[in-house]
């Protein structure tokens, strides 16, 4: 290498390093938000009262775009900047401090489902101007309202766990993490609106083509924000973040008023990696044309035998069992009245008790790695560098040979994990109300080819007696807020009355497949009998093929994106499957009007 190109690279290298200098420096946002938090560690103190141990802060930049439509129509488009800052502030010490105690109502139902606000922080609107005074005087109103509520929080938790045993049981509320130190540069995010307008639009329209379908809309999403994360440790993290989602979703009605619904979902962080206009278009009639074969479709009465798992089915199939099992959930200390309420769900919900124990067919493993960014070819939805929390993604092992390893968490410690594993995903920068996955896989070592696990599948049907077996390719995805929160106050309720919760998964696509000639017939209108996370134990073969299954997650709150990579067949020796009533609504009482 001569020495005019070492001169060129160096000169590169220092233009780069001033360049992310220079950027830091000239960040308001960053700087208002990095003044505010150690003046208020030196300085903040109620007369003769704890002052914080911790404070961190997160501050979400947004700017996003919605789009929708409907049968060919806009009903919305907008675009929207805004700057959210949650504060997590603690008085006390790592072993015991103000947060996670208490909740409210809502926070009962969502306990270990979804974001909430369990005591700890809080949040606050910021201007979206780059205003240093007015930003300084908005994030130290937000701080000093949270301190008032941290020394409430504290002292009724100090009650809460009066007694030795409770103090000594207590795993303790903070995990001691490695500052992190990280400045990505902000860079220019443009979107041609019209053009995905025009998109959407043409989209929608391929649903009026039905005369049957009663509901229809797709909906695009843009997100592009800052996410800046500060924290009196000496962690300080700022990126950037881009999320892309498509959703197609339309109901079909029968004569009788029965209903189906069907839909289909992109997730991309890259805008280049979502499907073109005319593979959008074609989505939506398959969707249509499905709806039709699934209205038009026979059931059967009742069924126990193998079930053969396809496609997008078995990804949904093994990331819906595990859900539970992988993932830390934090129980909140409870006044005295309300921890009988709770105990119920808390037996429920397990918190990390299977740890150690087979959970799966001793030919499973199952491990999440959020470093990954591609695999096979395909973009993963679930990469990241750093979590909620600031804590460097990292890969865990969650399943040896069938046997519960260790679960995802961040940085609430409990009995068997006392560090994070960087999966803090739901909440908000700098505060995470719950782990949960990222790139989840899911291995085998008992495989074969696709044709012979169809071969084996139906061999296993006749050792049965059976004329056909049962085949399920898709499962229904809830689309909405309403009916995601329907599903989760449904199984919160259950638990609080201390019954077993079966897990919603309704097949969509489900055939029965001919044990002489393989001939797939489709089905509707079948349900699981109390499917759990036990029938993972009777997996006995799954297929030396993947699939890779994106998506925006089910947060409720927010969109993460989430991976989950599994053979592409999975065999199940035993399910019990049954007719359940149509999904029957009140017809409209008079015919809706035709389309030109």
């Amino acid at each position: 290498m001569t020495v005019i190109k070492i001169g060129v690279r160096i000169f590169v290298l220092i233009l780069i390093l001033f360049s992310l200098v220079y950027s830091q420096k000239n960040d308001v946002l960053f700087n208002a938000l990095k003044d505010e938090i150690y003046r208020s560690l030196d300085e903040l103190q109620m007369e003769d009262l704890e002052k914080p141990y911790f404070i961190s802060c997160g501050i979400t930049d947004k700017r996003f775009v919605s789009i929708n439509a409907s049968f060919g129509a806009l009903t919305d488009s907008d675009i929207s900047n805004s700057r959210n800052l949650q504060v997590d502030l603690r008085v006390g010490d790592y072993n015991l401090d103000n947060s996670n105690y208490g909740m409210d109502m809502f926070g009962t139902i969502a306990i270990g489902m979804g974001p909430m606000n369990m005591g700890g922080s809080s949040q606050c609107r910021l201007t979206t101007d780059d205003d240093y005074d007015i930003l300084r005087h908005q994030i130290w109103y937000c701080i000093d309202q949270e301190y008032k509520d941290a020394l409430e929080d504290y002292a009724g938790k100090q009650a809460a766990l009066s007694t030795p045993d409770e103090l000594e049981d207590y795993p303790g509320d903070l995990t001691k993490e490695e500052k992190v130190e990280f400045y990505e540069p902000p860079h220019v995010w443009n979107i041609n609106k019209t053009e995905w307008e025009n998109t959407i639009r043409e989209v929608s329209g391929v649903f009026k083509k039905y005369p049957s379908i009663k509901e229809s809309g797709v909906e695009f999403s843009a997100k592009y924000s800052r996410d800046y994360i500060l924290n009196t440790e000496g962690t300080a993290v700022a990126t950037n973040d881009e999320s892309y989602t498509i959703l197609l979703n339309a109901t079909m009605q029968d004569e009788e008023g029965n209903a189906k619904s069907n839909n289909a979902s992109y997730f991309a962080r890259d805008m280049t990696d979502l499907p073109g206009r005319e593979e959008l278009v074609m989505k939506a009639k398959a969707i249509a044309e499905s709806l039709k074969m699934i209205m038009a479709s026979d059931t059967v009465g009742y069924y126990v035998g193998p079930v053969l798992f396809e496609g997008k089915a078995s990804t949904q199939l093994v990331s819906g069992l595990l859900a539970k099992k992988i993932v830390s959930i934090d129980m909140p200390v409870l006044e005295k009245s309300k921890q009988m309420f709770m105990k119920p769900m808390i037996e429920q919900l397990g918190l990390g008790s299977d740890i150690g124990k087979k959970i799966t067919a001793r030919c499973i493993s199952v491990y999440d790695d959020p470093t990954i960014k591609e695999y096979n070819g395909i973009k993963l939805a679930g990469q990241y560098e750093y979590d909620l929390e600031g804590v460097p993604a990292q890969k865990v092992s969650l399943i040896e040979d069938g046997i519960l390893q260790q679960v995802l968490n961040h940085r609430r410690p409990s009995k068997k994990q006392t560090q994070s594993n960087g999966h803090a995903r739901i909440g908000s920068p700098g505060v995470s109300a719950m782990a949960n996955i990222s790139n989840l896989f899911i291995k085998s070592n008992e495989t074969a080819g696709r044709d012979e696990v169809k071969k084996q599948f139906l061999d296993l049907c006749k050792e049965y007696g059976l004329e056909y077996g049962i085949v399920v390719k898709d499962f229904y995805s809830p689309t909405s807020r309403k009916e995601m929160m329907k599903t989760l106050f449904s199984s919160a309720m259950s638990m609080a009355g201390g019954s077993k919760v079966s897990l919603p998964l309704e097949p969509l696509m489900v055939y029965k497949v001919d044990v002489k000639t393989g001939k797939e017939t489709m089905l509707k209108n079948l349900k699981f009998d109390n499917i759990d996370e036990g029938i993972l134990k009777d997996i006995i073969l799954t297929s030396d093929t993947e699939f890779v299954n994106n998506s925006g997650g089910t947060a409720p709150q927010a969109s993460v994106g989430v991976s989950v990579i599994a053979p592409e067949m999975i065999l199940v020796e035993e399910l019990a499957l049954s007719r359940k009533s149509a999904d029957s609504e009140e017809k409209p009482l008079i015919e809706k009007p035709g389309f030109k």
